[in-house]
């Protein structure tokens, strides 16, 4: 009986271990592609910049064109943080199922001990990195809710999301407006488009205090007037805000 036992606790880690030899593989798929997310939204951004700022030299919304190359303003990098992590996770699950098998199999007490550290280390990366993950998700990580948030809660109307509509729903760029920049360099106005929520950044109707005169159609048709609030109910109305986190999940999603 006790033969048997052995056994059965012997299959029992060898099954295990590929179990999680098949989820580290999966885990370094999914954070590669969430990898790849957040650099070509890095890469957009900086594109997004570029176009703009050849307009004009004055600085735009999430843009500064006093640098060359010209850079975007937004945090880029805390959208790889999570995908980092996970392949970061991955890769040390991978290896202490490998290292699990070939104990298990081979009965070799040093490395079986070398599997247990490995799971503990698995653990605590699995908990910062998860902690993490979550901060970006929620959009309470410090980048989000300083820089990134800040950019964009005052002047959305003056950033184009219809040129990232990649990674935007198209309710981020239902508004639109047409505003002139005064260049101070060349002492030349410009007439640019933006395209933005029809929401304010947090829900509110958009110029409700201005009045419905000084609200765009799409503004118009999101606002509900008796509660002074954007109605988010209608696929076509969404706040900045939750263009952003709609973002935030994707990037955050392993």
């Amino acid at each position: 009986m006790a033969c048997l036992t052995y056994k059965s606790a012997r299959r029992g880690i060898l099954l295990l271990n590929l179990i999680l030899l098949i989820f580290g593989i999966v885990f370094m798929a999914v954070g590669a592609a969430s990898l790849v997310l957040g650099q070509s939204f890095g890469n957009a951004a900086t594109d997004y910049c570029q176009k703009i700022c050849t307009k004009t030299e004055v600085d735009q919304v999430a843009c500064n064109c006093d640098i060359n190359p010209v850079q975007t303003t937004l945090p880029i990098i805390v959208f790889q943080a999570p995908a980092t992590g996970i392949i970061t996770l991955s890769v040390f699950l991978f290896i202490a199922a490998i290292i699990g098998l070939v104990g298990a199999f081979r009965e070799h007490r040093k490395l079986l001990i070398a599997y247990g550290v490995f799971l503990v280390l698995i653990m605590i990366i699995q908990f910062g990195f998860g902690t993490a993950a979550a901060a970006v998700a929620g959009g309470s990580a410090a980048q989000i809710t300083g820089t990134f948030m800040g950019v964009l809660n005052e002047n959305y109307k003056y950033f184009d999301w219809k040129m990232l509509q990649s990674y935007f729903p198209s309710a981020c760029y239902y508004a639109s407006a047409n505003s002139t920049v005064n260049d101070p360099f060349t002492g030349n106005s410009l007439n640019m488009t933006f395209h933005f929520p029809a929401c304010d950044f947090y829900g509110k109707c958009a110029n409700y205090y201005a009045g419905s005169a000084a609200m765009s159609t799409e503004e118009k048709y999101c606002c509900d007037m008796n509660k002074r609030t954007c109605d988010t109910s209608r696929s076509s109305c969404m706040s900045g805000y939750d263009c952003v986190m709609s973002f935030m999940g994707n990037v955050a999603a392993p």
